[in-house]
This record gives structure tokens, sequence and C-alpha cells, in this order.
């Protein structure tokens, strides 16, 4: 789902995150390093913030 989202931009990928639990949001991310780490790379330079994003702090879980 969040490569899905990734190919989509930023509000998509903030869209996707919001829905899942800071647990699920690392978990995913890690799978992500081993399963396409280019695209991860890709995220990393647009959105700058993006390991940020994946603390329930600064973007809270909706629901």
């Amino acid at each position: 789902m969040l490569r899905s989202g990734i190919k989509q931009g930023v509000d998509a990928i903030k869209g996707i995150l919001k829905r899942w639990v800071e647990d699920l949001r690392w978990d995913t991310v890690l799978e992500l390093e081993v399963i396409a780490a280019n695209e991860l790379r890709r995220v990393e330079a647009q959105v700058p913030e993006f390991y940020a994003l994946l603390s329930e702090e600064v973007l809270p879980v909706e629901g």
C-alpha cells in the first residue's frame, strides 16, 4: 500500500500513514528497505521529514 502511495505523492503517503499506528509505520518502512530500497531513497529525497511522519506525535492516527 505504501509503495502505491509513493507513486502518488506526499499527500497520499500521509493519508496512508494516518491510518496506521507507529509500530506498523516503522515495520513497513523497514520491510520497504529490504524489498524496494530505491523507492525509499526517492521518498527520503522528496520528503525530508518522512521519518518524523512515522511518529504518531507528528502525524496522529485518524479514525
